[in-house]
């Protein structure tokens, strides 16, 4: 009984190898989530995505693998919208990065009254200038407003702020979202599927889609197609699969 439940556990551990998109594609006629089986065929297992609710949605785990790595291909971001997209997410990063330096000042400036307070209050009970009931009852209060105005000044100053590098590096990541999934974890695969698909996926004749797109995909599909519009009719098309990607940044998500 017990080799028994450790030969399932193994099978089911395999399936979940080669069908990482368990759970997360949505049938197109009910909504509900696909779940994934293996068959045996001749020679080998096939495995299948397929609804938990007895529709006839069937998916084979191939077919729905090319179709979000083809998914992959579409989003990626073209050298040409790489730019404009910069530019603009660096504005609004600056833009960022000023009322984050104009609260660090205010939390500075709040800080150093309140420690005015303390020295004041702590001045006047030495020189018998208040009682003893009053100033144990302020100190406290003066010493945990301290505590959380630099709780608060150390969570700001902690923060990333070299806005380049980020972006670079999501850039980077968007670039190369094929190379990045099939080199992933199966816990990274799917982490990485949640972030491009909020509401999950739906997989309908060959393609992938979904009901509601990331917003920085959106954004960028945004630029693409306004560049596009203005793009010379002789001007050399990007392809995917370029030498230019680079395939060198460090995966990093779900941080």
């Amino acid at each position: 009984m017990l080799k028994s439940n450790q030969s399932q556990r193994k099978l089911y551990e395999k399936l979940n190898d080669v069908t990482p998109l368990r759970a997360l594609i949505t049938c197109s006629k009910c909504g509900g989530k696909l779940t994934s089986s293996a068959s045996k065929g001749r020679s080998r297992y096939y495995t299948y995505y397929h609804c938990r609710n007895g529709c006839t949605e069937r998916i084979p785990a191939e077919q729905a693998h090319e179709a979000l790595l083809n998914y992959f291909d579409e989003v990626a971001v073209k050298p040409e919208i790489e730019k404009l997209y910069l530019d603009v997410m660096g504005t609004i990063f600056k833009a960022n990065e000023s009322n984050r330096e104009q609260e660090i000042s205010g939390l500075k400036e709040n800080l150093s009254g309140a420690n005015k307070k303390l020295a004041s209050l702590e001045e006047k009970y030495v020189l018998n200038e208040i009682e003893r009931d009053s100033y144990s009852f302020m100190k406290p209060r003066f010493k945990d407003e301290i505590s959380k105005l630099k709780e608060k000044l150390s969570d700001l100053e902690s923060k990333e702020t070299n806005y380049t590098r980020y972006l670079n590096s999501g850039i980077t990541l968007l670039q190369n979202l094929s190379y990045y999934y099939e080199a992933a974890s199966l816990p990274n695969k799917q982490k990485l599927i949640g972030s491009i698909f909020p509401e999950n996926l739906i997989i309908e004749n060959g393609k992938c889609r979904t009901a509601r797109e990331n917003e920085v995909i959106r954004v960028l599909k945004g630029f693409e197609q306004d560049f596009t519009k203005e793009r010379p009719r002789n001007s050399r098309p990007f392809r995917s699969g370029s030498p230019d990607r680079n395939r060198t940044c460090i995966f990093r998500i779900g941080i």
